[in-house]
């Protein structure tokens, strides 16, 4: 059972607690989830913007030399492949509904039958937060987006509460408040945890598997709770904040810093 802490990162850094997760990872067959934004990339006002380093781009080739690794966000497939530009690794985009890997394309097709709903959203949102400067409606393939990074802190509450006032009429949707933007997508029993277990379930090794995930987003929670114990679950955050995640990271900075000690570890245990 996965119990929910209000983390404080001083207390239980990632990379204080390194010989620990190390450990742990190597007493099987390793498996890296990332989430992008914010995790591999710095927080941006506008999501065309994350683009990730050519060192971190350079640290996920060598990675997946070593063992899996599978992208996961919340943009769409094409999206997150584009701005990764890595062939040999697993892409998990749509907040889980669509998983590309060497094994072929999945999509999640439960996830259809909401599309007109979405749809529908879609366009109220567009004409009620139209004239509220700042606010980006992204429309995602199974779901739509309202990011408010650059809306001015007096515009915020209305832009809010027009939000949950359309999210009210589509009941069939499920309300999302991130740190980064509000978002609607399909009420059902699907996420990035489910996600987890299905790409585990591909690449084949499911018996001694042992996922590492390391996110910032809220819709990351599904997944530290799906891995619990069984692995190891890493939230970047700068600040304390409650969560299922195990350990914290300050930035996709000391993220990096923590792949780069992995890569080591992996390299080291081959050669012996």
């Amino acid at each position: 059972m996965t119990m929910e802490l209000m983390i404080d990162g001083m207390d239980r850094s990632a990379l204080d607690w390194w010989d620990d997760i190390l450990e742990r990872l190597m007493g099987g067959s390793p498996i890296v989830f990332l989430d992008y934004d914010g995790t591999l990339t710095p927080i941006v006002e506008v999501p065309s913007k994350a683009v990730l380093s050519d060192s971190m781009r350079g640290t996920l080739h060598r990675l997946a030399n070593y063992c899996p690794v599978a992208l996961m966000s919340s943009r769409s497939l094409t999206d997150v492949r584009s701005k990764v530009g890595l062939d040999h690794l697993i892409y998990v985009g749509s907040g889980g509904y669509e998983v590309l890997g060497p094994w072929g394309h999945y999509v999640e097709d439960r996830g259809e039958r909401f599309k007109p709903l979405l749809d529908q959203a879609e366009m109220a949102l567009r004409y009620r937060i139209g004239d509220i400067r700042g606010a980006l409606v992204e429309r995602k393939r199974f779901a739509v987006a309202v990011h408010h990074r650059l809306v001015d802190p007096h515009d915020y509450p209305r832009l809010k509460t027009v939000f949950e006032d359309i999210a009210r009429k589509f009941p069939e949707l499920e309300s999302i408040m991130e740190k980064r933007a509000f978002e609607l997508r399909p009420n059902m029993d699907w996420h990035k945890g489910r996600a987890v277990n299905l790409v585990i379930d591909m690449i084949g090794i499911r018996k001694g598997a042992v996922p590492m995930y390391i996110g910032d987003d809220v819709t990351d929670e599904h997944a530290f709770r799906t891995i619990g114990e069984k692995g190891v679950t890493i939230l970047v955050t700068e600040v304390q904040r409650q969560t299922a995640a195990e350990f914290v990271l300050f930035d996709f900075q000391e993220v990096q810093e923590l792949l780069e000690r992995l890569i080591v570890s992996l390299a080291e245990g081959r050669s012996d």
